[in-house]
């Protein structure tokens, strides 16, 4: 099943909206190939930007809610820091063991479903709060 964009994963904030709507269509190019058993040469490019894309789209967002003081911020800092984690421990996996059903079940539940929940459930709080400031 692959992700899709709904208003309910608007922050409010286009530039933070449209890097969530890339992560978004990149997790599910990456299941897809994952799922389809494509080789590394299609596999590992989608890692690679979906790891350096993480990271820049984590700061850009900290830095676009950095004027709000609230707890909330700083609870998403440490999620992001323990995802950047979590997508660096994937992606050795996958250099380490190659594709595997058991891998695309992982990236499915620590990528996909804990990007849009994040989404959901925090980013969305944030902007709220932006929004309201």
């Amino acid at each position: 099943m692959a992700y899709a964009w709904s208003d309910s994963l608007s922050t409010g904030n286009p530039s933070v909206d449209a890097e969530h709507k890339q992560l978004i269509q990149q997790v599910n190019r990456l299941l897809e190939a994952m799922k389809q058993a494509r080789g590394k040469d299609e596999i590992q490019p989608i890692l690679s930007f979906l790891g350096r894309y993480v990271d820049e789209h984590f700061r850009h967002e900290e830095a676009a809610f950095a004027r709000l003081d609230c707890p909330e911020q700083k609870a998403n800092v440490r999620a992001h820091a323990e995802f950047r984690k979590t997508v660096a421990e994937l992606v050795a996996r996958y250099q380490r063991e190659g594709a595997s059903p058991s891998l695309t079940i992982e990236l499915k539940n620590r990528l996909g479903d804990w990007l849009v929940s994040h989404i959901k459930n925090v980013d969305c709080k944030l902007g709220a709060i932006a929004r309201a400031a």
